[in-house]
């Protein structure tokens, strides 16, 4: 295997973080523009240029995405892996409830949400708090039920699918018998000689597709009184059921994970950085108080943008998402990249080198527009015709989720905890237990 994810195992190992040993290569050498690795049998260059980045998202349809044993059952047809008139129709579908100004009137459905869930964040895992809050708001949003009454396996619908891509990303990492077989059969891989593993992912994905169908056939047949992503979708007949099904499984995954990631990096910056904290206390004792935020309100909170913004640029939790595969021969600038090379626009290390900030791996909620910006540098959300179409959704619920915990509690890093950054679908603190939540007076 070797390659990419042996020095990111070997970093987590001797460093506590995936991507310690990229940091280093860009700190020791800061005019490098290309990493030359390897991704399982097949070369991968790693772009550390802006101007590539704009290329990798303007041109799209020239890369490939990843293919893996599991995602494709799950998420293929879906909008984050869909490609051609798919890609468009599914896009084109949901852009309305994705305005700026539709997710503003999701304000309350979301404090509702987080102000329910957050009782039990000093007393169960915090990711699975977290993803219980981003989950069952993507839940609402796309179906108008309540998860915790939909349940699957004893688990909350969001809770069970982010089981089971954490899942298919181990057996993605430590399968060697499944690099061979793609080497060998490629995207027909998964149908030869299955492990057990893979048969119980295999399983576990039927049968969360047949409860989200049957949940789509329900809707089907009822006379809504509120209109939700799913009467939407449904209303323009362009998809079938596998589609509906696969562009749910999109954004479950997209508004569970990374926004839960995103917040759970949040509350381990704010515990750092004592100093910021208190700031973002004082700042939303002024504005909000100890009553509930109010949609005029949160245009208000510039600390609390300027923060998040910050950590994003810091630890983006979206990585893989970036890693496509060229289909045809192509030169670009000074460098040609053959067909079926595996490429990596890292935007991530864009983000922290010191062409583009000054000091770019201090933490800085002051912090300058990038030097030299050509609006492709800091992009935590990508750009062009495929950006992340639930930005605005996910800014809106950390700054909820943030003001939520702040109102009532002051967050300490435990001591005995020894922080490891790991990479699986996403960049995330590996453990849970790292934060002290003190209850504020």
């Amino acid at each position: 295997m070797g390659g990419f994810y042996r020095y990111a195992t070997q970093s987590i190992k001797n460093n506590s973080d995936a991507n310690y040993f990229l940091y280093e290569i860009i700190k020791r050498n800061p005019k490098v523009k290309y990493i030359l690795t390897n991704k399982v049998m097949s070369p991968m260059i790693i772009v550390i240029n802006e101007q590539f980045s704009k290329f990798f998202f303007q041109e799209h349809q020239l890369f490939q995405k990843l293919s893996i044993f599991g995602i494709d059952e799950l998420l293929g047809k879906g909008m984050l892996f869909a490609a051609g008139q798919n890609w468009k129709d599914q896009r084109q579908i949901l852009a309305n409830e994705f305005t700026f100004g539709k997710i503003l009137e999701r304000t309350d459905i979301i404090n509702d949400v987080v102000q329910g869930r957050i009782k039990d964040i000093d007393k169960k895992p915090l990711m699975t708090v977290l993803s219980s809050i981003t989950g069952e708001v993507v839940f609402q949003a796309f179906f108008g039920l309540n998860s915790r009454e939909n349940m699957i396996n004893n688990k909350e619908p969001q809770i069970e699918i982010l089981s089971i891509l954490d899942r298919i990303g181990i057996n993605f990492r430590t399968n060697r018998l499944l690099y061979l077989k793609y080497r060998f059969f490629g995207k027909m891989f998964s149908k030869y000689f299955m492990t057990q593993t893979e048969l119980d992912i295999n399983h576990r994905i039927e049968y969360f597709t047949k409860f989200i169908k049957n949940l789509i056939r329900q809707r089907k047949n009822q006379k809504p009184d509120q209109t939700y992503f799913i009467d939407t979708v449904l209303s323009q007949e362009k998809l079938n059921d596998d589609e509906i099904i696969q562009l749910f499984n999109t954004l479950i995954f997209a508004g569970t994970e990374t926004t839960a990631t995103a917040a759970k990096t949040c509350l381990y910056y704010l515990a750092l950085h004592q100093d910021i904290q208190e700031q973002l206390h004082q700042e939303i004792d002024k504005i909000v108080g100890n009553q509930r935020l109010q949609v005029s309100q949160i245009k208000e909170l510039n600390l609390i943008q300027n923060f998040i913004s910050e950590v994003l640029r810091l630890r983006n939790p979206v990585l893989a998402p970036i890693q496509r595969r060229m289909v045809p021969d192509i030169q670009i600038g000074d460098i040609f990249i053959k067909k079926g090379t595996w490429v990596q626009a890292a935007t991530y290390l864009n983000q922290i080198h010191q062409k583009n900030y000054e000091n770019p791996f201090c933490f800085d909620i002051n912090r300058e527009k990038p030097i030299n910006d050509n609006g492709f540098i800091n992009i935590p959300f990508a750009s062009g015709q495929r950006n992340c179409i639930g930005q605005h959704m996910a800014l809106l619920e950390l700054k909820i989720i943030l003001v939520n915990i702040l109102q009532q509690y002051k967050l300490k890093l435990k001591e005995s905890v020894q922080i490891v950054w790991r990479m699986s679908l996403t960049y995330s603190i590996q453990q849970n237990d790292f934060i002290e939540f003190i209850k504020r007076n």
